[in-house]
């Protein structure tokens, strides 16, 4: 948001430009390889159960990577989308916040009780992270 702000080029050049997209996936792998490596180490975490050989768990290290470069690279281009029609960088954070946090808090039982909830939220709220 800051260098979009700053910069004197089309917004658009910046986001496609994949300075901040590359360095958003970097941090996302560095990110998923520190917990997977707390994972194993401190939780006793089997990623990869008996009878795998070397090539499947590679295989699979890098389906894991691949998932979450593209999950990443979603959400960056979402987020970027989004701070490109607005002005400050409080409008992305309060946009945010509005768009993902209150529908989470909603159908939480922060407030009431899941069984007082409609029909409609009673389900959402199932898959609502507690």
């Amino acid at each position: 948001m800051r260098e979009m702000l700053a910069s004197p080029m089309p917004r658009t050049h910046i986001m496609l430009g994949g300075v901040s997209l590359s360095g958003g996936m970097t941090k996302s792998f560095i990110q998923v390889a520190i917990i997977m490596v707390f994972g194993f180490l401190l939780g006793g975490v089997e990623f990869f159960p008996g009878g795998y050989s070397a090539a499947r768990i590679v295989l699979s290290i890098l389906g894991i990577f691949a998932f979450v470069a593209a999950f990443s690279l979603g959400f960056l281009l979402f987020s970027s989308a989004i701070s490109m029609r607005l002005e400050s960088p409080e409008g992305l954070q309060g946009g945010i916040i509005t768009l993902l946090t209150l529908p989470l808090f909603f159908v939480s039982n922060a407030l009431y009780p899941v069984q007082a909830f409609p029909p409609l939220l009673q389900a959402l709220s199932i898959y609502n992270p507690p």
